[in-house]
């Protein structure tokens, strides 16, 4: 079992570690955590997945266009204003609201 002695924030992390294997950080909650993601698939995407790949990038191609108009970004901070009020007023009915324009607009591009 390898074992490595890190800098601070880390006080260690134990475990077998390939070349191929990646170490992922994140924080949360105010701690930080390492992950060892063993050898990452690389075969082929399936065809349902790469059609939310692909959603996904055209939303996110989208947002940035809308962000950039003045006309369009209004009309979107308008839609996002009208949610958090309802998010807020009915926190059980609704899903936790986007905090940023940008995630509320990709959000809502995603689902149509």
């Amino acid at each position: 079992m390898a074992r490595t002695v890190l800098s601070h924030p880390f006080d260690s992390i134990s475990g077998k570690l390939n070349s191929t294997d990646k170490i992922v950080m994140r924080t949360r909650n105010g701690r930080t955590h390492a992950y060892a993601i063993k050898r990452p698939y690389k075969g082929p995407v399936a065809p349902e997945r790469q059609r939310t790949i692909t959603a996904f990038a055209d939303a996110v191609k989208q947002t940035t266009i809308i962000l950039k108009d003045p006309i369009l970004r209004a009309e979107w901070e308008v839609k996002f204003a009208d949610y958090r009020k309802k998010a807020d007023r009915y926190p059980t009915t609704y899903p936790k609201p986007y905090t940023t324009l940008r995630g509320f607009i990709i959000g809502s591009l995603i689902k149509k």
